[in-house]
């Protein structure tokens, strides 16, 4: 078994693209996911943790879900977009609503560009999900 660190190494863009695709394979046994949700080891992995988290279910993601919308603060950060698409096929729209709000009131006193970025989120959320 492979430890956390040794996968977060191999999630790094500079490693070959045949090293990551295999931190991807192996990332995929690990039960808590939330070390994927942004690592602090630095953006050089989040490409991959965010392909990492795309391809988990909804009931894998629910408890991570009010996390994973920090990564639209900037939503050119790597892996947001990848983040931004999974999260428009998220089918509980309760949950989602509820920490959308939650996030877009945090937003209005810390960031208005993540409140707008969340907004267009949820824009395109509600249209894709009536």
């Amino acid at each position: 078994m492979n430890d956390i660190d040794t996968i977060m190494d191999m999630l790094n863009w500079h490693q070959p693209e045949d090293i990551q695709a295999e931190g991807r394979k192996i990332a995929q046994n690990v039960k808590c996911i939330s070390v994927f949700v942004m690592p602090i080891n630095g953006k050089c992995v989040w490409d991959n943790c965010a392909m990492i988290l795309s391809e988990k279910n909804d009931d894998e993601l629910k408890h991570i879900l009010p996390n994973l919308l920090f990564w639209f603060i900037d939503i050119n950060w790597p892996g947001s977009l990848c983040i931004w698409d999974r999260l428009l096929k998220f089918k509980d729209k309760e949950w989602m609503s509820l920490f959308l709000n939650s996030r877009m009131k945090m937003a209005l006193n810390y960031n208005e560009i993540w409140l707008h970025t969340l907004q267009e989120f949820k824009q395109e959320y509600d249209v894709l999900n009536p």
